[in-house]
């Protein structure tokens, strides 16, 4: 997991002015906002509005909320969160969620109301497992 010793190294690092840190997870889009450090997408747009931070992101192209989950991507997490310290977390998860599971759903003749029903009902419960392990770090 290459990725987690990428957020190892100079964990300890904060922004000049001692700005926030920001730790992005996620699926690929998290990985558009965050990817490049200081010349990420996240940190150029919050430098536009005068908020400086630094971020490092721990994305996933592709992944899922059921990814995210697996015992040994949490362990990682609760390392990557223990080491970096961050002030704020930003995920962005489900949408391969929804492209993995909506397509069959739909072929089942249930409503887009109860595909999404059932979207939810799995996702949420993933999200939460994530967002404890974040809480759970050292």
């Amino acid at each position: 997991m290459s990725w987690v010793s990428n957020i190892l190294n100079n964990s300890t690092a904060s922004t000049p002015d001692g700005g926030p840190k920001v730790l992005v997870i996620g699926d690929s889009w998290a990985a558009v906002v965050a990817e490049g450090g200081n010349e990420s997408y996240f940190e150029r747009k919050l430098v536009e509005h005068n908020c400086h931070v630094q971020s490092k992101s721990l994305a996933i192209p592709g992944s899922t909320s059921s990814m995210w989950v697996k015992p040994l991507l949490l362990d990682a997490l609760k390392v990557a969160v223990a080491s970096y310290r961050p002030d704020y977390v930003w995920m962005t998860l489900v949408g391969n969620d929804a492209l993995e599971s909506m397509p069959d759903c739909a072929k089942t003749n249930k409503s887009a109301a109860e595909c999404g029903d059932e979207l939810v009902a799995t996702a949420v419960p993933n999200i939460y497992k994530i967002v404890d392990a974040v809480h759970e770090a050292p």
